[in-house]
């Protein structure tokens, strides 16, 4: 994937674009912020900054767009790579990515207008909203509530989807609702007594978008149109499947095997995880939060609404949004991942401040992390700051022993190491450690561990590799069974 970046690198005045600088300081966004991409550990005395397009590289991200936002103003709106490896079109702040599981907040703020205008009681039986298709209680007693759905709390199944190709039959959402054929997920079901814990539920969010559409009469896209798309501002936002035209303006996501075809995967499944946007249109609705925070003139919700949403419950979600820190520290943010495509944002409400970050790549969850720390570097956060970790020395046997070949039910695997450093190879992804203790290796790329398992013997049998992913995620860890 070398031809991306020398088109980059020949074309940086059309595949980027700036706006002005911030009014609060006389730096320059752009040469600071793509210069200043840094890694989530370091060892040394100085930490390692990287340029944007030379990361793009290493981590085979075709495309990368990012928008800034300070003193409630998107700053600086930047655009790189080209739409598809091989071809020679380059991307511009208006060009469309895959939203993935950012559309859940999206989704959210658009629930809270029904909420804010009385439609909705967060507190009610949904089964009084879905209108024909109900939830069932059979084995657990209800109700569940809207405040649970959108709080990740309703002990609703279905943590994410897959989506579709272009060759497979869409279902209809009651399809998905029932996990009936064409739909290739389960149906929507309580899983565990609701309101007791955190459970991640695509499948909650799908019954948000019933709620929604019975409740308003409208199609899903309609609504959102008129509740959060055209009081923000937001012109380039769309719901899956794209149209001819929308397709023009959008990019391929790309796994390690090349571009993914026709835009793929395909999300009907709008509310979870259907929306194609950019950073500067996620960026407007964003500013628009952040008003009404600070209790300014707002135009999707008012500052009740607003700090309703923003009050966090378990594992700190509010509805539609993680809620850390407080006060000027106080910040909300959503993540999203699917086949080929990764994307990021955060928010300071107090301090006017936030970065929304668009890939188009398997290795864009690496890469969206390090752009953020550029930001925050730039925008004087209190996160996102390298740490420092001390290597130790092994011996030559925890050397010899530890290299070799990995397998987890197919996946194959690799650790090297060459001058302390070891390198894990396999599904796509390379990554870096360093020891820090016996058997523990330490990620520097992102958070995350190599722990080396063994047997009675005392020889060493697999790993488990863990990244920084929730705690609740499927992917957050994974164990390896050691081949050779």
């Amino acid at each position: 994937m070398k031809l991306f970046i020398g088109i980059a690198l020949l074309s940086a005045s059309i595949v980027f674009s700036t706006s002005c600088e911030s009014p609060q300081t006389e730096k320059n966004p752009e040469t600071e912020i793509i210069n200043s991409l840094m890694p989530e550990s370091y060892t040394g005395d100085v930490v390692p900054e990287y340029n944007l397009m030379e990361r793009m590289e290493y981590w085979d991200v075709p495309a990368v767009s990012f928008a800034v936002i300070d003193n409630m103003e998107i700053i600086y709106s930047g655009a790189f790579g080209v739409k598809k490896i091989g071809d020679t079109i380059p991307i511009n702040s208006s060009t469309l990515f895959q939203a993935a599981s950012v559309s859940k907040p999206v989704t959210a703020t658009g629930a809270m207008t029904f909420i804010e205008q009385g439609l909705l009681n967060p507190e009610s039986d949904i089964n009084n909203y879905t209108g024909e298709w109900q939830l069932s209680y059979d084995k657990f007693e209800g109700p569940v509530t809207m405040h649970q759905l959108l709080s990740h709390s309703g002990g609703l199944n279905v943590g994410g989807f897959t989506g579709y190709w272009s060759e497979d039959n869409l279902p209809e959402l009651t399809d998905i609702l029932n996990g009936t054929p064409p739909a290739n997920s389960p149906g929507v079901k309580i899983v565990h007594e609701p309101g007791k814990k955190f459970m991640y539920s695509g499948g909650g969010y799908q019954v948000i978008q019933q709620i929604m559409q019975n409740t308003s009469g409208m199609s899903f896209y309609d609504v959102m149109k008129e509740k959060v798309f055209n009081p923000a501002g937001m012109k380039n936002s769309y719901y899956a499947p794209l149209d001819s035209a929308q397709k023009l303006n959008a990019v391929y996501g790309h796994t390690e095997a090349g571009a993914i075809p026709e835009y793929g995967p395909i999300h009907i499944e709008s509310a979870a995880g259907g929306l194609w946007t950019t950073p500067g249109d996620l960026g407007l609705m964003l500013i628009d939060m952040m008003r009404a925070y600070q209790g300014q003139k707002s135009k999707i919700l008012n500052t009740e609404s607003i700090h309703k949403m923003m009050t966090p419950g378990f594992w700190n979600f509010g509805y539609g949004y993680r809620v850390q820190g407080e006060g000027k520290d106080l910040r909300f943010s959503h993540g999203g991942a699917t086949i080929g495509w990764h994307s990021n944002f955060i928010a300071f409400p107090e301090r006017g401040q936030a970065v929304v970050v668009m890939t188009n790549g398997t290795n864009g969850w690496v890469l969206w992390p390090e752009i953020e720390r550029a930001v925050a570097k730039y925008l004087n956060w209190p996160i996102l700051k390298p740490k420092h970790i001390a290597a130790v020395e092994l011996s030559e046997k925890q050397y010899n022993e530890y290299q070799g070949l990995y397998d987890m039910h197919g996946v194959k695997a690799s650790i090297s190491e060459s001058n302390n450093l070891f390198t894990f190879k396999g599904a796509g992804l390379e990554w870096h450690f360093i020891p820090v203790a016996p058997d523990t290796l330490e990620l520097l790329d992102l958070e995350g561990q190599i722990i080396f398992k063994r047997d009675k013997n005392d020889n060493i049998s697999g790993i488990n590799l863990w990244v920084g992913e929730p705690e609740w995620s499927p992917y957050r860890a994974w164990d390896f069974i050691k081949s050779e």
